[in-house]
């Protein structure tokens, strides 16, 4: 799914099926909540939104802009944020223990004031 420059609003909740969003230019808010591993979101250039509750192997690109990553879900995927200064927070009402899959890299600021619980993120060895 690709769409034009402007604000766009995208919410995915397809399952286990594979997809590929690019929202191109413009300060867009992408709510994922279910896809199969290997999708892709890219939310190219502007300020965009990620609201993130799926914990599949899935790839999100913030692109150039002010971003920021939202979830509530122990994450297996890749965030890539990108030009900017870009956030990503992490407000769980339970423990959260990230999949070591996880990765991020582009991430200016790790929000973690409205965790209620221990947040656990392991790396692999370099």
């Amino acid at each position: 799914m690709i769409t034009g420059a402007g604000n766009d609003a995208v919410e995915t909740a397809i399952g286990t099926g594979t997809i590929a969003v690019q929202t191109n230019a413009g300060n867009d808010t992408i709510t994922i909540t279910e896809s199969g591993d290997g999708s892709t979101y890219d939310g190219g250039d502007g300020n965009d939104t990620f609201n993130v509750d799926d914990v599949s192997q899935i790839v999100i690109l913030g692109g150039a802009g002010n971003d920021s990553f939202d979830t509530a879900a122990a994450l297996g995927g890749t965030i890539i944020g990108g030009d900017g200064t870009d956030d990503l927070t992490i407000d769980a009402a339970g423990a959260l223990a990230f999949a070591a899959t996880f990765a991020m890299s582009g991430i200016e600021t790790l929000d973690l004031t409205t965790a209620d619980n221990p947040v656990s993120m392991t790396g692999a060895p370099c």
